[in-house]
């Protein structure tokens, strides 16, 4: 047996435990910022989604509808719109009464809650057609008298309390 045998000190150990930790706390620290940064990018992209989605549901409704039968005036703004769409009201086959008239549906509401709904009623059912939503805005610009402009903010808040926000705009043709 030999005395000569090296090893590591007591110093040496402790200063490569040091060195070590320090590593694994900075890259646990970087992943931290990535982790968070994807759920920022998660969030995001889920409230465009939705406010894709919502627009298109809104649009749908909103292109078969008259300017005279949507009850904000050429100019105006409003945070809520009542309308009405083309209906069989009298079940006869066709959106047209005996006269060769439209047939036009009851009150169709879209509206913002006190919950951060954006709802839509009609026939006295409630349905919810987005979450989250914070600001909903309807336009009738004075110089286009067949358009209606809607605007939407949606915000959420990320679980490590980072808040996205997203608002956008669509412009709606009215049928003449």
């Amino acid at each position: 047996m030999s005395l000569n045998q090296k090893g590591y000190t007591l110093t040496e150990s402790i200063i490569a435990y040091l060195v070590l930790s320090v590593m694994i706390l900075g890259a646990l620290q970087i992943m931290d910022v990535e982790w968070k940064s994807f759920q920022t990018s998660e969030l995001n992209s889920s409230l465009r989604m939705q406010i894709v989605t919502t627009f298109t549901r809104m649009e749908k409704e909103l292109k078969t509808t008259r300017p005279a039968q949507v009850n904000l005036a050429s100019g105006a703004t409003a945070n809520t719109l009542t309308f009405h769409i083309p209906q069989d009201v009298n079940g006869d086959g066709t959106v047209l009464d005996g006269s060769g008239n439209v047939e036009w549906s009851g009150d169709i509401v879209y509206a913002l809650n006190n919950t951060n709904q954006l709802t839509r009623t009609a026939g006295g059912a409630t349905s919810i057609l987005a979450n989250n939503v914070t600001s909903l805005q309807f336009n009738r610009p004075a110089a286009l008298l067949d358009v209606l402009q809607v605007t939407l903010t949606a915000s959420r808040t990320t679980s490590a309390g980072r808040t996205v926000t997203d608002t956008d705009q669509a412009r709606v043709q009215m049928r003449n």
